[in-house]
């Protein structure tokens, strides 16, 4: 097409075309450049009352583009090329235009745009990765694009992405339901992501970001998550099946940051730490059922290593306080009979094992103090342990499922029942709960398993149904039997 033929742009719509050209990244830009030049604009021609041009370029094959110029002298670009979004064709159709080349005119941001909005706030002339980024965001906000791919989002963010896969991995940028009100609360969503994907500092967009604004803005979405976290959670342990019993033992003394496997190299041997060497030897020998050259060991010995070292479990002497191994190793050795020995406090005792189990106990709903302005916060119920006095439980070196569960400190252990919520820390108790989590009949029906009451809101809201089973049998002669 000749050049003379091209539409004319008006003075706002140049300004705009020219600030989206030079925001695109220079390989993109410089073939655009190349197609404008080299005459691939085939058409061009206003749509939309002069507010939209259709174009088409000859490419691979001949694409159709779309661009739409918007309020605020901003552009939106679509391209029916694979790129579809911010490619060569859309450019080169600008470029042909603007005189097939893009004037380093555009120095900054349209006025208005989100970008001179956060270069307002940073009281600095903000970089053109920086405003480009700025310009993705108030697309996503534009095209009400909440779900973005994972490459996509750190891209945006100026963050590496190295890990791809097909289908890609979806993330969201805001909650569907609860949108952006404008590119500035877009702005605050993608800090959010921000600050959850990568350490400080945040990268040149995010500098001036009021992060007050930004936890208030993302309270409520994180609310709904973590009600929805310890929805599933009571949910799987409302419907959880009935535990497994465990088997194997072994011994161990107890301290306050773990256990310690300890042995006796020969009889009428002290028990002492096992030096980590030979503690190897003997575990390999146990899986291999072979004992080298002056080694000798029972069955209980044998036995013990087999369940503590198998040829998946690392070898170690010490066993942290609330790891895998430790729990492992406790829960196995504390349910058989025989082994009640074999684990020992630190001053080289027998644990007390305690008959009266600690109950759990639900207290609230409590509500956070207000703060004038804001939005009340939602309730929660605070879930805790309590020992059958009433008093609190040191926290656990290993709290081990089964029937009954195992609540275990260094110097003794107490039963729980057998139903025990997962994703608790027990070292830092109360477990805070959402009431939104508690007041469903899921909640209701974990509490039941825990053997808590339904707190007082709903207690009175629960009709509790009895349930009778009656088992009727009748002895008949078969109408085959002789007589």
């Amino acid at each position: 097409m000749a050049q003379s033929a091209l539409p004319p742009l008006a003075p706002d719509q140049a300004r705009a075309a020219r600030a989206w050209v030079e925001a695109l990244p220079d390989s993109i830009r410089q073939r655009g450049e190349k197609l404008a030049a080299g005459g691939a604009v085939r058409r061009v021609r206003w749509e939309n009352r002069g507010r939209t041009l259709a174009a088409r370029t000859q490419g691979t094959e001949l694409y159709e583009q779309f661009i739409e110029f918007l309020a605020g002298e901003e552009v939106s670009a679509e391209c029916t090329c694979p790129y579809g979004e911010e490619c060569k064709h859309s450019a080169a159709v600008l470029l042909a235009l603007l005189g097939t080349s893009a004037p380093r005119v555009a120095k900054g941001p349209a006025p208005g745009s989100l970008g001179a909005q956060v270069q307002k706030l940073a009281g600095r002339v903000l970089s053109k990765t920086a405003l480009r980024a700025a310009r993705r965001i108030e697309e996503c906000f534009r095209h009400k694009k909440g779900t973005l791919s994972m490459a996509e989002m750190h891209e945006i963010l100026g963050l590496p992405y190295h890990f791809y896969s097909w289908p890609p991995a979806q993330v969201l940028a805001w909650p569907p339901h609860r949108p952006p009100h404008d590119a500035v609360e877009a702005w605050l969503y993608f800090a959010h992501a921000r600050r959850l994907l990568g350490p400080p500092p945040h990268g040149e967009l995010f500098l001036p970001v009021p992060w007050a604004d930004v936890d208030r803005l993302v309270a409520p979405w994180l609310r709904e998550l973590e009600t929805e976290r310890w929805t599933q959670r009571l949910a799987a342990l409302a419907s959880a099946p009935d535990p497994a019993a465990a088997t194997a033992r072994f011994r161990l003394r107890l301290g306050e940051a773990g256990g310690t496997v300890e042995w006796s190299a020969r009889e009428g041997d002290p028990w002492t730490p096992v030096p980590l060497a030979a503690l190897r030897r003997h575990a390999q020998a146990a899986n291999a059922g072979q004992f080298p050259d002056g080694t000798t060991m029972d069955i209980d010995a044998e036995s013990f290593l087999l369940a503590c070292f198998d040829e998946q479990t690392r070898v170690a002497v010490n066993l942290p306080k609330g790891g895998e191994p430790l729990a492992l190793a406790l829960g196995t050795l504390l349910r058989r009979p025989g082994f009640e020995g074999a684990v020992v406090t630190p001053a080289g005792e027998l644990l007390a094992r305690e008959e009266s189990p600690l109950r759990w106990e639900l207290t609230g709903p409590h509500f956070a103090s207000v703060v004038e302005g804001e939005e009340s916060p939602a309730a929660e119920y605070a879930l805790q342990l309590r020992q059958p006095d009433g008093a609190l439980p040191p926290p656990p070196l290993a709290v081990v499922p089964g029937r009954p569960a195992l609540y275990i400190v260094a110097e003794r252990v107490w039963p729980l029942g057998p139903w025990i919520p997962e994703g608790i820390d027990y070292a830092a108790l109360p477990a805070r709960i959402p009431a939104a989590a508690v007041e469903t009949s899921a909640g209701l029906g974990a509490l039941a398993r825990l053997g808590v009451p339904p707190p007082a809101p709903v207690a009175a809201k629960v009709v509790t149904v009895p349930v009778r089973v009656q088992v009727r049998a009748r002895v008949h002669r078969p109408s085959f039997a002789q007589s």
